[in-house]
């Protein structure tokens, strides 16, 4: 809308349903049974802006923003008839879709059967979110005889809830395609693994940007580009990131020109980072329940361990009583506080990665209308963090590879608490910001 000559102001509004079902079938090789069921109130995003010329030589933008978004995926038992129900509860953290589906467990929901060539019984993976991002930016322009002005501000307020009940209802992996006949050993499972626990967890982040920039044209042959910006995000150890930016151009004659620029660019961290840590707690509450292999039932053998026995039902495996306990007992002792995570994940001293980044070139007009430009281009990453076993078996004092445990990679106590230092850990991921990641990149273009 055109308020006035100077003064426009525009909104949009996107909407988009969540009613997928079973798109994914053909490269999950799932049957029926375990198709996937999309159904929400839909992904609803708008945007605003208002821009305002303020007399020949200045410009006002204003743009405010919302994304918001409440998706649940999951099997269809897990919705009602009309699809007017929610399958999980983020306040409580319960399952009300288990209703629909007439069990008051989701290990009564069935378990998934995973074959060689397809996935049979119940959707493995039930999943959900509730997000909202705001956002606000603000830039001004003032364009003073040679110079070219910019100041701009801009924050962001992303919020939410994931659901992530990927395997609450346990998956039994069979060597072969055949369904499952307790008469058959050969049809036994050779591995079964659950995940057990919390499903929620927060991906919160607060993030602002502020920058200035100058295009000064200092003659009718130079001009220059100068700036620097600031990024912020709530959820990194390291928040800040200053950028410079530099740049140049230099017009030798009106066939030729020279340019060479310097910047450093940083980039936010995923929020998911926060949901990987929140699974990963030392005094967990969650867990990935695991029988490991064992190929037994390919040679016509019982399987040794009692998840790995399961009662038959139409060509289908089921959780057996011995199971189940030990899959309630690890959910009282995560929901008591006293589990202890073997392979946790620690969140380490994250930084905010970043690239150093230049390039200089010519271009050169060599027939009308035809002009060859040849640049060199450098970038620099650093600052890069990815996941690091600080456990990883090692030759040990008494001349064993073992494992060294918290004594060794965490001797004054920092990542591991007090009640958990003498449990033997396995892997032990923490995020790590190391020169072991950084990267150089060179190209002539």
């Amino acid at each position: 809308y055109q308020v006035t000559p100077s003064n426009l102001v525009n909104f949009r509004v996107v909407y988009g349903p969540n009613d997928g079902i079973g798109e994914n079938a053909e490269i999950e090789r799932t049957t029926r049974d375990g198709f996937r069921y999309e159904r929400a109130p839909g992904e609803l995003l708008w945007t605003g802006q208002w821009n305002w010329v303020i007399g020949n030589n200045k410009v006002n933008e204003f743009k405010v923003g919302s994304t918001r978004e409440d998706l649940w995926i999951g099997d269809r038992r897990t919705f009602s008839a009309d699809f007017d129900s929610i399958p999980f509860d983020i306040a409580t953290g319960g399952w009300p879709g288990l209703a629909n589906a007439g069990v008051s467990d989701a290990l009564d929901l069935g378990a998934a059967q995973v074959h060689p060539d397809y996935t049979a019984g119940p959707r493995i993976a039930q999943s959900g979110a509730k997000l909202a991002i705001n956002s606000f930016n603000e830039q001004f322009t003032w364009t003073p005889s040679s110079h070219t002005l910019k100041f701009g501000f801009g924050y962001s307020d992303n919020e939410g809830t994931f659901i992530q009940a990927n395997n609450q209802i346990g998956t039994f992996t069979f060597g072969g395609n055949r369904p499952f006949d307790p008469a058959i050993l050969t049809t036994y499972p050779i591995r079964f693994q659950a995940t057990v626990g919390n499903m929620r967890f927060p991906i919160n982040d607060k993030r602002t940007q502020l920058f200035v920039s100058d295009k000064w044209a200092i003659t009718d042959q130079l001009t220059l580009n100068l700036g620097v910006r600031h990024d912020y995000s709530e959820m990194t150890p390291q928040k800040d990131a200053w950028q410079p930016r530099l740049g140049a151009v230099y017009a030798l004659n009106p066939k030729t020109a020279f340019r060479a620029a310097f910047g450093k660019f940083y980039e936010f961290a995923s929020t998911a980072v926060l949901q990987n840590l929140e699974a990963g707690r030392v005094i967990s509450t969650t867990t990935n329940f695991d029988t490991g292999q064992d190929l037994a039932a390919e040679s016509g053998r019982l399987p040794a361990h009692p998840c790995l026995q399961p009662t038959g039902n139409a060509g289908m495996a089921v959780i057996n009583a011995a199971c189940r306990a030990m899959l309630l007992s690890a959910r009282a002792g995560l929901e008591a506080g006293v589990f202890i995570n073997p392979e946790p994940l620690l969140p380490g001293n994250r930084k905010i990665g970043f690239l150093y980044q230049y390039n200089f070139g010519v271009e050169r007009e060599i027939l009308a209308n035809t002009a060859v430009t040849v640049d060199f281009v450098q970038s620099y990453g650093r600052d890069q963090t990815d996941r690091i076993d600080i456990n990883e078996p090692r030759l040990l004092a008494n001349g064993t590879i073992a494992r060294p445990g918290p004594a060794v990679f965490d001797p004054d106590g920092p990542r591991i608490p007090a009640q958990a230092r003498s449990t033997n850990f396995r892997r032990v991921l923490e995020y790590v910001t190391s020169p072991l990641f950084d990267n150089d990149y060179r190209a002539v273009e």
